[in-house]
């Protein structure tokens, strides 16, 4: 757990992003993008079915507020090469990655996180042309 924290806490520094501490397991990036737009990511350290996982989510748009079209996200995450697909998770369609703690590098884990707040931010843009989360 130690390592992971550690890890959140050098990206941030080295790339000037805002890193918030939110207990043991649970961090909080804001990403700075282009065109002065932010992205919440939020970093997980969790344990399944007896391994332990490092996740990265970034809110896309509530569903009660926004239609989506379904398929086309089936069909988006498909796409994808590397390491983003969209879910759903407290009510929000969400970017997510994750990867085994165990055998993710600092480089992977930046290039998750990157990818997952950068992915979020274009979906959220393309469907509500708004920098909401």
């Amino acid at each position: 757990m130690k390592d992971f924290k550690h890890f959140l806490q050098s990206y941030c520094e080295k790339t000037g992003n805002h890193f918030l501490e939110y207990s043991d397991t649970i961090s909080i990036i804001t990403l700075n993008l282009s065109n002065n737009r932010k992205q919440e990511v939020h970093s997980y350290l969790i344990e399944r079915d007896g391994i332990l996982l490092v996740e990265f989510m970034s809110k896309v748009l509530d569903l009660e507020k926004q239609k989506v079209d379904y398929k086309e996200m089936l069909q988006l995450n498909q796409q994808w090469c590397c390491y983003s697909r969209f879910v759903i998770y407290g009510g929000m369609l969400q970017c997510a990655a994750s990867a085994h703690h165990a055998e993710s590098s600092s480089k992977q884990m930046a290039a998750m996180l990157e990818e997952v707040g950068k992915l979020a931010d274009q979906m959220e843009l393309e469907i509500t042309g708004e920098d909401v989360f």
